[in-house]
């Protein structure tokens, strides 16, 4: 983004989009449709932008006014959400979408002719079930809905405004004060492509035009920041058994192979003992038995060769 130029760019094309006739560098003389508004470049075939594709004949076929609709509607996306600040998003300047392909369903239908940003504070509000903002802060929108429409609104959204009005809301409590801002849409609506602010949600009125994203809005509403909070109690419930279960089956294993091994020493050490005693008892045994009459006496006899004593002579 340069001042108020914005670029889209692929592989294969590049988009320019200007807001104003406002540029920083006139370069003209390298790039001779610099000065237009909105440009469309084949940077496969030129590289060096040099033949815009928006300037002649090129987007006589369905191909190239497909590829001209998607960059301006990820430009005009682009534009409302992340670059224009206004409150009032009908004065951002977005490029003008005048083709719309048969199996495309966008469609901006944002038709407010002015925003209108108004808030009331409530005292003595003990209690509000932010679980269903919508049908508790009913009574509190339609009290503000109609002190507006009494304080002159057609000077500030013209002769043709009726009371069946569609607008965004946002409610936030402090203490016993209770909130409530609006934006209004004059004459018009709103339309399913526009950037809601954060917190903001739509009317009965915005409900019926857009029922699509009001579906998924009122889908988030009813989760509220107690069934969150359950939800994140639950999960973490859930990860503290997966992990003690974890450390509890591997603990168990570990017991498990510890008495396997004691087992293992204790009967190695039984037969260690069982060993040494039977070798005792085989040390104490007597190694023979004597004759009846012989009194258990055993006797040793030994043969002496007396022809190897020094002092034998024979005859």
């Amino acid at each position: 983004d340069i001042m108020n130029s914005h670029v889209i760019t692929t592989k294969k094309y590049k988009y320019f989009f200007r807001a104003t006739t406002d540029y920083q560098n006139k370069g003209e003389t390298h790039y001779p449709f610099a000065a237009d508004l909105e440009q469309l470049y084949d940077m496969e075939f030129d590289p060096n932008e040099q033949v815009n594709l928006l300037n002649g004949l090129q987007l006589n076929n369905t191909y190239m006014q497909d590829i001209l609709f998607e960059f301006r509607i990820k430009m005009w996306d682009y534009i409302l959400h992340d670059v224009c600040l206004s409150s009032d998003k009908s004065n951002c300047i977005v490029p003008t979408v005048s083709y719309i392909p048969s199996w495309s369903s966008w469609d901006p239908l944002f038709t407010c002719e002015k925003i209108i940003n108004v808030s009331k504070i409530f005292t003595g509000v003990s209690k509000f079930n932010f679980n269903n903002e919508h049908a508790a802060s009913s009574t509190y929108r339609d009290t503000l809905e109609q002190e507006w429409l009494l304080n002159n609104p057609n000077q500030q959204c013209g002769t043709d405004f009726q009371t069946d009005i569609e607008y965004l809301y946002d409610v936030t409590k402090k203490r016993k004060k209770l909130t409530v801002d609006m934006k209004i849409c004059c004459d018009g609506s709103f339309g399913p492509n526009y950037p809601i602010p954060i917190g903001y949600i739509g009317n009965d009125v915005y409900t019926n035009n857009n029922p699509s994203i009001w579906e998924d809005i009122e889908t988030l509403d009813t989760i509220g920041l107690k069934e969150i909070l359950v939800i994140n109690i639950a999960i973490i419930i859930c990860i503290v058994c997966i992990i003690g279960g974890y450390f509890y089956r591997n603990k168990k294993k570990h017991q498990s192979e510890i008495s396997k091994l004691q087992e293992v020493v204790e009967k190695n050490e039984k037969e260690k003992e069982e060993k040494a005693k039977n070798d005792i008892e085989l040390a104490v045994e007597p190694q023979g038995t004597a004759p009846i009459g012989t009194n258990n006496i055993q006797y040793q006899y030994a043969v002496h060769d007396h022809s190897q004593d020094s002092h034998y002579t024979s005859n």
